[in-house]
C-alpha cells in the first residue's frame, strides 16, 4: 500500500479494490487484484528508522541473517536508531553478523527512512523497510515500499524475494510470560493525547537501560516542582498504589516512538492498557515488551 493502514498478510491474495484511493496504491505499488505478494522479488531491504531500529529490533534481524548471506540482487542498510543503540549492537557483536552477511552497517540516522543523504531508493524499486511509513515517494521519487518487522526484512534480504521469516529459521529470543486471567486493581486517568513524552520525559530516559524506569512514569504530573510527590495526582493516591491495569483517555501513547514508554510503565508495575485509542507505534512497542494495549468502544 501508500500508507501504514494498508495491511496484508503476506501470504493473502491482493484484495481487488473498493475504492480510487487503493486503486492508485495497487497502481502505484504494481500490484494486481487476486496476486499474492509472497514471491515479489525485493530490490532494497532497510532495518532501522526511529521506528525499529532498537536493539531487539537489531538482533531480531541478526537472527535471522546469521550464518546467510544477502541475495546479490538485493542492496541491505542497517541503521541502528541512536549512537547508544550502535554501541550496544557492537558490544554484542551484531554489526559483524550484519556485514557479514553483505549488509551495509551505518551510522544512526534518518537515512533510507526519508530518503536523507543519499540513501534512496531508485524510481520503480521495491523495497521492504521496517520505518513506520511508506508514503508515494517517501523513500525516493517513484520508489514503493512494503513496511515490515525487522525479522520478515531479514528474512527478504535472504531470500530477494517477500517472505514470512519462519520460513528462514533463526535463534529465537526469550519468550514473555502469556496474560490469561488477570484479577488487579484499575486506576483511571482521565487524560486524552497522553504521548510518549508525558508518560515518560525525554531526559529521564536514556537508552537503553530499562531498569528504575517506573520511577519517572508521569513524571511532570506526579511530582512537584521541588520534586515531592503531588498528593493531588491520581496514581499517587493511596488507593491507586498496586493497581496493575491504567484505563486512560482516548489517543494514549502518541508522539514519537521510544520503547521506554512501555518500558516505564511496566517498571511502575501496570500490565494492562485499556483506551478508545492506542497510538499504534506505541501498541507495537507496548506488545513487544510484555504490556497489554487494548482498545475498547469508547461509549
Amino acid at each position: 500500500g501508500t500508507h501504514p493502514g494498508m495491511v496484508l498478510d503476506i501470504d493473502a491474495v491482493v484484495p481487488t479494490a473498493t475504492d480510487a484511493q487503493t486503486q492508485r496504491a495497487l497502481d502505484y505499488m504494481g500490484l494486481r487484484a487476486g496476486s499474492r505478494l509472497a514471491g515479489t522479488p525485493v530490490d532494497v531491504v532497510f532495518v532501522g528508522s526511529c521506528t525499529n531500529g532498537r536493539l531487539s529490533d537489531l538482533r531480531a534481524a541478526a537472527a535471522v541473517l546469521r550464518g546467510r548471506r544477502v541475495a546479490g540482487s538485493v542492496r541491505m542498510l542497517v541503521v541502528p536508531g541512536s549512537a547508544a543503540v550502535k554501541r550496544a549492537a557492537e558490544q554484542e557483536g551484531l554489526d559483524a553478523v550484519f556485514r557479514a552477511a553483505g549488509a551495509e552497517w551505518r551510522e544512526p540516522g534518518c537515512s533510507m527512512c526519508i530518503a536523507m543523504n543519499g540513501d534512496l531508493v531508485a524510481p520503480g524499486q521495491l523495497a521492504v523497510s521496517t520505518s513506520n511509513r511508506n508514503f508515494e515517494g517517501r523513500q525516493g521519487p517513484g520508489a514503493r515500499t512494503v513496511l515490515a518487522s525487522p525479522a520478515s526484512a531479514a528474512a527478504a534480504a535472504v531470500a530477494g524475494m517477500h517472505r514470512r521469516s519462519a520460513r528462514v529459521s533463526g535463534r529465537g529470543g526469550r519468550g514473555m510470560n502469556p496474560i490469561r486471567h488477570l484479577h488487579a486493581r484499575t486506576v483511571v486517568l482521565a487524560h486524552e493525547n497522553i504521548d510518549t513524552d508525558r508518560i515518560i520525559p525525554r531526559a529521564s530516559s536514556p537508552p537503553p537501560a530499562r531498569s528504575g524506569l517506573g520511577r519517572h512514569a508521569f513524571q511532570d504530573w506526579r511530582y512537584r516542582s521541588d520534586g515531592t510527590p503531588d498528593p493531588a495526582f491520581v496514581l499517587n493516591q493511596p488507593e491507586a498504589q498496586g493497581c496493575e491495569i491504567l484505563v486512560a483517555g482516548r489517543n494514549f501513547g502518541c508522539g514519537s516512538s521510544r520503547e521506554h514508554a512501555p518500558w516505564a510503565l511496566l517498571d511502575a508495575g501496570l500490565r494492562v492498557v485499556i483506551s478508545s485509542e492506542i497510538a499504534d507505534i506505541f501498541r507495537s512497542n507496548a506488545l513487544k515488551n510484555g504490556l497489554l494495549a487494548i482498545t475498547v468502544d469508547a461509549a
